[in-house]
């Protein structure tokens, strides 16, 4: 094991070339709010001209990208290129998150809230496509296996903070995710405790 650990592993402090000034720090970016999102009909893609269907598809794709979704693993760490194109939902409004070089953007899922006892919160998010330039990212997912049991850390819980989810097998909530046709809030509250408190 200490062959694979490094050499500076002793580090206690993030070195000051590793942390950018406030004023360069990424949230900030100005997108724009669309109050529509658009809604295809698919049964017109069976009629002879399906140009028309073609080009809505296209269109959505160029606005909007990748539908919006919180993450069911624990995490998933994305590298991305220096097109920026991930957004996330806060407070209502959709948020640019800059596309910062050699950066690693962690996202926490579900199953790493409900371990946390609902201290770490996903956050939805959608990616949206650029029209004048291609963009490349890459995504790992970190996600137990389907008969790991998924329960909030027993270091987390007391009589002043009680658990707030049930424990449940990790496919369980995949299986039910699937069901309500991704809609993860709603399994999410099915899986919460009675008498718990959020």
């Amino acid at each position: 094991m200490e062959k694979l650990t490094p050499n500076w592993s002793s580090i206690e402090s993030v070195p000051e070339n590793y942390i950018f000034p406030p004023e360069t720090r990424p949230g900030d970016i100005e997108i724009p709010i669309s109050h529509s999102v658009p809604v295809i009909d698919l049964s017109e893609a069976h009629s002879v001209d399906r140009t028309n269907t073609i080009q809505k598809i296209i269109k959505a794709a160029e606005e909007f990208g990748f539908f919006q979704h919180y993450d069911a693993y624990l995490i998933t760490i994305l590298l991305q290129d220096d097109i920026s194109g991930l957004q996330v939902l806060k407070d209502g409004e959709w948020i640019g998150v800059e596309a910062l070089p050699h950066a690693f953007l962690i996202n926490i899922g579900y199953a790493l809230k409900i371990i946390s006892n609902g201290k770490l919160q996903s956050v939805e998010h959608r990616a949206v496509t650029n029209s004048t330039h291609a963009r490349t990212s890459v995504a790992f997912f970190i996600a137990p296996s389907g008969d790991c049991f998924i329960e909030p850390a027993q270091d987390l819980i007391d009589e002043h903070n009680p658990p707030i989810y049930t424990s449940y097998k990790f496919k369980e909530f995949l299986s039910r995710l699937f069901d309500k046709h991704g809609d993860a809030e709603k399994v999410l509250k099915s899986f919460e405790e009675s008498d718990g408190i959020l």
